[in-house]
């Protein structure tokens, strides 16, 4: 006779097995992305649930328009709603002045970069759901968004003045000599991938860029302004630079990294650039391959994020490799 019990283990055992073998061939980073991407976009839900329910109110001009309409949930909101009613631009006074961790009313404020990150959210996750239509409609203009985006950091950045703390909280950043370590991995690893890793890597650091900033980089872009310093005229390295996040384009220049060639981002260009084929008007053309078939307001960094780390994954292999520290 069998052992009930052994039998019941048996069958945990085998089914334990069976989801093993279901998720075996899955990355663990894309499982642990994808829930961080849908925990992000339940937050920014919740927030625009509690902007619903407690701060959109019809103002006296509203009336007179006989079409103003409650919604108690972002999920009442249809496509021919988004036409029709005003939302965002209240929407952005909320995070501005009355947003608060977990909607708790007795929390503290939400910081900046909180505030940004959800009232995007909110926005791509309409984008996302009328895909194909919303991207059309004048409440998503780029301009618009812009508009609101200057709004927000505009009355978040005086009211930290106004508190004497910072706009955003800092994040520990790798030493000067953690770098290094990289940038040297990067030539150690011997190869063109490497090459552009270690260019693509001063990239964004020189200009504090996004993975998916730095994807959208032409070569035809890349040229150079002229400064002067007393009566001293030099030429640095000039980029355009498409914040995809505010919608804003910027210029900014780049001078040369006094501390060592592997922090440097001429050098990392001339090495780049030396073994560069010229088979694509792209300077990292990998990481534009991830984002070439998004549109405006898509999700665009998760892809071009995801390859920086399998790139990186790559050197930490190379480095656990090498004898010694």
């Amino acid at each position: 006779m069998c052992d009930p019990r052994q039998a019941k283990n048996n069958l945990d055992v085998s089914r334990a097995a069976t989801v093993i073998e279901q998720n075996a061939l899955r990355n663990v980073m894309d499982l642990d992305r994808k829930t961080k991407k849908k925990d992000k976009e339940k937050s920014s839900l919740n927030h625009f649930n509690c902007f619903l329910a407690n701060f959109r109110k019809e103002a006296a001009d509203d009336a007179e328009k006989k079409d103003f309409k409650y919604f108690k949930s972002y999920k009442e909101i249809v496509f021919e709603d988004l036409e029709k009613q005003e939302i965002f631009g209240n929407l952005c006074t909320y995070f501005s002045t009355h947003a608060r961790k977990n909607c708790n009313p007795k929390a503290a404020l939400l910081k900046y970069n909180s505030c940004l990150n959800y009232f995007s959210g909110i926005k791509n996750y309409y984008l996302d759901t009328f895909k194909g239509k919303a991207d059309t409609l004048p409440c998503f203009s780029p301009r618009l968004w812009t508009k609101y985006y200057k709004e927000l950091h505009g009355i978040k950045a005086q009211a930290a003045r106004e508190l004497g703390e910072a706009l955003v909280e800092e994040k520990e950043l790798a030493t000067s000599e953690e770098v290094r370590a990289l940038g040297a991995l990067c030539f150690w690893e011997g190869t063109k991938e490497g090459i552009d890793f270690f260019s693509l890597n001063k990239c964004l650091c020189h200009l504090s860029a996004r993975c998916c900033e730095a994807a959208g980089q032409l070569k035809k872009n890349l040229t150079y302004k002229e400064l002067q310093e007393s009566t001293h005229k030099f030429a640095v390295l000039q980029f355009l630079l498409d914040r995809h996040k505010t919608d804003v384009k910027q210029r900014p220049v780049v001078f040369v990294h006094r501390g060592g060639v592997l922090e440097d981002f001429y050098f990392g260009l001339a090495a780049q650039l030396l073994l560069d084929e010229n088979t694509s008007p792209y300077l990292f053309p990998e990481f534009y391959k991830t984002v070439e078939t998004k549109r405006a307001g898509d999700s665009i960094d998760s892809k071009s994020s995801s390859l920086w780390s399998q790139l990186y994954g790559k050197l930490m292999d190379l480095a656990r490799s090498i004898p010694g520290k």
